[in-house]
């Protein structure tokens, strides 16, 4: 996304991260091993997912420690939430 971003406003166009997912019903498969709060600051937490089928060892793990975070405090409960609940839901067209 930072290359595309870079091309855009070289382009003398408006950049929207958030938007670029919305528009394009683009979903993002996250770790708890990254950068969650970074993540959520520049793309929102309306379009990521974690858990998913692809290249996690043990999905069960993600999402429990994904609550872990939940209950420290790290990342809202209400990003929480849509991650584990609404956005999975949205993108496989549960909603």
């Amino acid at each position: 996304m930072n290359h595309m971003e870079i091309g855009i406003r070289r382009q003398g166009k408006t950049w929207s991260d958030q938007e670029l997912l919305k528009e394009n019903h683009i979903y993002v498969a996250c770790q708890t091993s990254d950068d969650l709060p970074y993540i959520l600051e520049h793309v929102g937490d309306d379009h990521l997912v974690i858990g998913t089928d692809y290249g996690h060892n043990d999905t069960a793990s993600e999402i429990n420690a994904l609550r872990k975070l939940k209950a420290d405090g790290k990342v809202a409960a209400t990003s929480i939430d849509k991650i584990l609940g609404d956005n999975p839901q949205a993108l496989y067209g549960f909603h």
